[in-house]
């Protein structure tokens, strides 16, 4: 049998796209599991608030937004992150398919997320991406009178 000479160059290419894989995969963690129990509709939300008592955590996004998916895939996946919006009534809004809610809670840009009273009066919010630790800092701090923002991704 005839011994095949390795070109460097393969080698090399070989050593580009596993390291690109390698890096896909623990930027994006598609392997985490979201630990927010969000619920099916802004309707459904505001009515079990009212009857609960419990504020409204509100989390506006769209399917192109690359912030509001790394949210996703890196935020809502934290435990802490979980537990801490399980104190509330937890709901997503896609502002591409629920324009009528977008303005009621208007923001420049998204990720946008609010934390709002069962009558829908604000308590706070946040316009720009958040990561756990910065996401645990923004729930744990007063309440303000309107959006902090951070970064502007539209």
């Amino acid at each position: 049998m005839k011994k095949q000479e390795v070109k460097p160059e393969r080698i090399l290419g070989g050593v580009v796209v596993g390291g690109v894989l390698l890096a896909f995969l623990f930027s994006t963690r598609p392997w985490a599991v979201n630990k927010v129990p969000w619920r099916p509709t802004f309707e459904s939300a505001m009515a079990e608030a009212k009857k609960t008592g419990k504020p409204v955590f509100i989390d506006f996004y769209a399917d192109w937004c690359g912030p509001c998916k790394m949210m996703e895939q890196n935020t809502f996946t934290d435990e802490a992150v979980g537990r801490l919006v399980s104190q509330s009534i937890p709901v997503r809004v896609n502002i591409d398919k629920r324009p009528d809610i977008v303005k009621q809670y208007p923001s420049p840009g998204i990720p946008y997320v609010c934390l709002i009273r069962p009558n829908g009066q604000i308590i706070k919010a946040h316009m720009g991406y958040l990561g756990p630790n910065e996401f645990t800092q923004f729930w744990k701090s007063q309440s303000s009178p309107g959006p902090s923002h951070g970064s502007v991704f539209l």
